[in-house]
Formats: structure tokens, C-alpha cells, sequence
């Protein structure tokens, strides 16, 4: 057996990826292999890219990617398990799965984040046909959800007229909300925020003040990650969107004018923000180190109570909060719905899909995609005596990363109706036996930290579920929805090559390295260099 590479980019990858020799069995397979829910003969083994997250994604100790609720399950239901190659998070995944996809030396099973990686390993005939498996081997639920949404899903996985992937799905996540220190605030005796200038004054004093009585200068304003705006909407933390849209600015985005699609990283509305942001950093209203921070430190910076705000989605209190109010209770963080215009928040809505799973060409059961997919996001939902040791996992606040498929796949609106049976069960207008596993182990949760002791996992729950989910019941969100959500073949590269010069861009004329002037130049460059050819391409897909 191989070698699993972990978190780490390694120069050679490790070779003889597939383990199919316990594959063969002396039993028919025909069932199981035709059926969703149908139980291998014999345990089949397969080979695994996993996406992890930090702190083990919050497993309980002792479980591994591995060996965890989800893995076990899988093996008594449908008899398999995975053998992870690699268990490595983000950006060291992604290098690791380029390098597999180069080398031509893939895993069973894997995951990538673009259409451009699946058109490229389809071109080179590289991964497995899914269309007998899609239609075989996925519950009616799951063809259900994928079909409500308004983007033609399958159809976004489908090459030639077959399938090639399992498509993860972004619900709708609404916008990022402002997570503020509350004590912090009482402390000062100052109102909560309503719009971008409240900020402003409210982060001016968090870093002006010992808060954290120290007596050191060391509370950061703002922090801010070097990704600047969210090219998947409000579906990642530490970025400033936001501010963006107070000035109508969606960098990032297609914005569709009718007659035409426009890159809004390009527009004059973004130079105007961008010029405003700009005068933040001047005025320590963002972290003044910004652009030298990873993930991990801006998290830390958090948990260790140097900084007092950020932007990020309804789920941050799972993380990084829960461990920021492991270590100090006294930490009181309250999300707050910040309007753009007037009484109105404007938000850029999330590309339906975020994420595509996928099988070697070489795998002999490349089915049981769509069958972990049907178990875990159909099955173990709704019954739920038989998936206990699952579904307590989102009681201890287990981070999806802890499936072997770490992707989501759940109706559109799924977000505000699951809390809003939570509600309902809390309120006793429900029997707990009538809602889904996930709604029942948040109601257990949240009612135990309702009627008892403080415990962060708790607060984590009832904060996200509860609290910040309630912000998007309002009737005064105003979503401006993407133009274009596909692939940029075949200017992939040149794509990446532009991104990267618009982040280093966006960076220095926020820095004050360059003066916002230096935002005409960059739009001149980014359309010589390809831009051009680039816009022209997403517009002659625009139908």
C-alpha cells in the first residue's frame, strides 16, 4: 500500500495510485452496482484524494479520514472503503491534484474545483464515463435537488452527451455578515452597526483601545484576506465584498447589462471602491498586514483576541469562533447585517457548483460516487435510527471535510428552511421525529445550550443556525445574480495568469503602494494581456 501524502506538495507523486486487486469477488456485484443503496459482495477498496480542514475537521478523538462515523457507516452499508493517497486543505490540495493530473497518475476517486480540470482530464481521456452510474446509482432525491435549481446542473457536467462528475452544489449562503466582538462593543458604549461608516467608527476604537486590557498596542482592525473579494460570492471569510457593494462594485463577477456580460473587477465602480478601501488601510481601519497573512494567521489572530471584526458567512461560528470561545467564554461575537444602499444589502449570488467528483478511467466501480452520495446526502438524512453515529457529528460541529466526499448537495434554499424547522422544533410546534437528521441533532444541540451550561459547541450552533441565519429572513436583501458560471476553455491559463495580476493589483493600490491611478493602467494591461479575448469568449457563451 502507498504512502499518503499529507498536507504537503511533494516533487513526485507516489505511483500505482489504483488499489483494485481486492476489487474482484466470487459473488454477482450486478446489484449493487445497478442500485444505490445495493451492498458489494465483497469489501471494495478505492483509493482517495481528501480535502481535509484544520483540527482534524473537529472529529472526535481517535477518528481519522479514514476510520469516522462516515467511513464506518459506508463500509456495514455498502461495504467499501477508502484508502486515502492524500489528506491535505486548500491551496496544498489543489498544487497536489495538478501534479496527479500531469503526471497522469490519479487516484480512484478524486475531487476538482473547475470546469476547465474536467474538460481537460475528459479531452485526455482520462477519467470515467458516469452517465450509466448518474442514472443507475442516484436516489430520486438527488436528481430532485439537482434539478431544482435554475442552472442546468447535470447539464454542466455533461460533455458529448455524457456525464462526467458528481456535481457539489453551493446553497444559497446570502451575504457575509459583520462578526463583532459584542463585549467589546458594550464595553466602549457604542450602537451596533447598521452600514460600512458604523464600522468604521466602531473598528477605529477597537484598535485604538487596550480592549483586551494588556497593555500592549496590539489590536489589529479589519482583517483581511490577500483574496480581497469573493470570486464564489459570500461563501468564504475574511473578505470585503461588502464594502464593494456599497459602492455597486462585484469584483470577480459577470454582471450582466443586457446586451452584454462585464468583468466587474474592471469597472469604474470598483476603481471608486477600491480608492475608498484604500483610505481604511491609510486609517488602520484594515490589518496593516493583510497582505503577509495565511488563512491560518488571520484565524489566530482571532482565537488569540487581537482583533475584534471580520467578514464572513453565517457558518463562521463554527469556524474559527467555537475555538476563539474555547480559549476566552468572555469573547461575546454577534454577526450583524450591514446595508449597502439606503436599507437595502446587496450581494453577488454563488455559482451553483463549487466543486466536481470525479473516477480514474482505470477504476473498475466508478458507480459508487453517486452511491456515497445517495447514502449520505439522501438516506442517512430522513433515517435516522440508522445513522446515528453520522448524524451526532453535526451535534459535535464535525466539519463536512470528515466525508470522503467533502462536497454539499442540498436544495437551493435549503439553509433558511432547515433553521426554520429547527424553530419550529424549539418552539414545540413540530415533533422532533418529523425532521431530518440534521435538524434533529441541531435541535438536541441548541436546546442543551438554551437550558444549560455555556459550551462553545453549542453556541457555535445555535449562533450560526439560529442567529446568524435569521439575518436572511429580512425583505431587505437585494441579490444581484451571476452572469456567466462556466469555464474559460480554452483560455484557462490565460484566466489564471489575469487573476493573479488583478490580486496583486487590487493589493498594492490598497496597500498605498500605487495610487488608485494605477487602476487605469491595470484595466489597460488586463485587456492586452487577454482580458479582452477572455470577455469575448464568456460573452459568446452567453445565452
Amino acid at each position: 500500500m502507498k504512502k499518503k501524502i499529507i498536507c504537503c506538495l511533494l516533487p513526485v507523486i507516489l505511483t500505482g495510485c489504483n488499489y483494485n486487486q481486492n476489487n474482484q469477488t466470487d459473488g454477482d456485484n450486478s446489484y449493487a452496482t445497478s442500485t444505490p443503496y445495493g451492498r458489494y459482495n465483497d469489501t471494495i477498496y478505492y483509493t482517495l484524494a481528501n480535502e481535509t480542514s484544520a483540527n482534524n475537521s473537529n472529529m472526535p478523538l481517535g477518528d481519522t479520514y479514514e476510520n469516522n462515523a462516515y467511513t464506518r457507516y459506508l463500509k456495514e452499508f455498502l461495504n467499501i472503503q477508502n484508502i486515502d493517497i492524500l489528506e491535505a486543505t486548500d491551496s496544498d490540495y489543489n498544487n497536489n491534484i495538478d501534479l496527479m493530473i500531469s503526471q497522469n497518475n490519479l487516484p480512484d476517486i478524486f475531487m476538482i474545483s473547475s470546469q476547465e480540470q474536467l474538460n481537460y482530464l475528459v479531452e485526455h481521456d482520462m477519467i470515467a464515463n458516469l452517465t450509466d452510474s448518474y442514472y443507475n446509482c442516484t436516489t430520486s432525491t438527488i436528481k430532485d435537488i439537482y434539478a431544482s435549481y435554475s442552472n442546468d446542473i447535470i447539464g454542466s457536467v455533461t460533455i458529448d452527451n455524457e456525464i462526467w462528475a458528481l456535481p457539489g452544489l453551493n446553497i444559497d449562503d446570502g451575504p457575509n455578515l459583520f462578526w463583532l466582538r459584542q463585549d467589546w462593543l458594550d464595553q466602549l458604549g457604542l450602537l451596533p452597526p447598521e452600514n460600512i461608516y458604523d464600522i468604521e467608527n466602531i473598528v477605529t476604537q477597537f484598535v485604538n483601545g487596550d480592549l483586551d486590557a494588556n497593555g500592549v498596542n496590539d489590536t489589529v482592525g479589519i482583517v483581511l484576506s490577500k483574496n480581497i473579494a469573493g470570486e464564489n460570492g459570500a461563501s468564504a471569510q475574511y473578505l470585503l465584498d461588502t464594502y464593494f457593494s456599497a459602492f455597486d462594485s462585484f469584483p470577480k463577477q459577470w454582471l450582466d447589462s443586457g446586451s452584454k456580460l462585464e468583468y466587474g473587477s474592471l469597472t469604474k465602480e470598483t476603481k471608486t471602491a477600491l480608492d475608498y478601501i484604500s483610505t481604511l488601510y491609510s486609517r488602520n481601519i484594515i490589518d496593516q498586514n493583510f497582505m503577509l497573512r495565511s488563512e491560518n494567521n488571520i484565524k489566530d489572530l482571532i482565537i488569540d483576541g487581537q482583533c475584534g471584526s471580520f467578514f464572513g458567512p453565517w457558518w463562521s461560528p463554527n469556524d474559527p469562533l467555537s475555538e476563539a470561545l474555547t480559549k476566552d467564554p468572555s469573547a461575546n461575537w454577534v454577526p450583524y447585517l450591514i446595508k449597502t444602499s439606503g436599507d437595502v444589502t446587496t450581494y453577488h449570488t454563488t455559482s451553483p457548483i463549487n466543486k466536481y467528483i470525479v473516477a480514474s478511467k482505470d477504476f473498475e466501480h466508478p458507480e459508487i460516487i453517486f452511491k456515497i452520495a445517495s447514502v449520505i446526502f439522501d438516506y442517512t438524512r430522513f433515517q435516522t435510527d440508522k445513522a446515528t453515529e453520522i448524524n451526532n457529528y453535526f451535534a459535535l460541529n464535525v466539519d463536512p471535510t470528515a466525508r470522503p466526499l467533502s462536497i454539499n448537495i442540498d436544495f437551493q434554499d435549503a439553509l433558511v428552511k432547515t433553521s426554520a424547522n429547527i424553530v419550529r422544533g424549539l418552539n414545540k410546534e413540530v415533533k422532533k421525529e418529523n425532521l431530518s437528521a440534521l435538524e434533529q441533532s441541531y435541535l438536541v444541540t441548541i436546546s442543551n445550550y438554551l437550558n444549560g451550561p455555556f459550551d462553545p459547541l453549542g453556541w457555535s450552533a445555535y449562533t450560526s443556525r439560529i442567529k446568524a441565519i435569521k439575518l436572511f429572513t429580512t425583505k431587505t436583501l437585494a441579490p444581484t445574480n451571476t452572469g456567466y458560471s462556466g469555464n474559460y476553455d480554452p483560455f484557462a491559463k490565460t484566466k489564471n495568469e489575469l487573476d493573479q495580476y488583478e490580486q496583486d493589483t487590487f493589493i498594492k493600490i490598497i496597500s498605498g503602494y500605487e495610487s488608485i491611478d494605477y487602476f487605469d493602467k491595470f484595466v489597460e494591461e488586463y485587456m492586452i494581456n487577454g482580458g479582452q479575448t477572455v470577455i469575448d469568449y464568456v460573452n459568446s457563451q452567453k445565452k
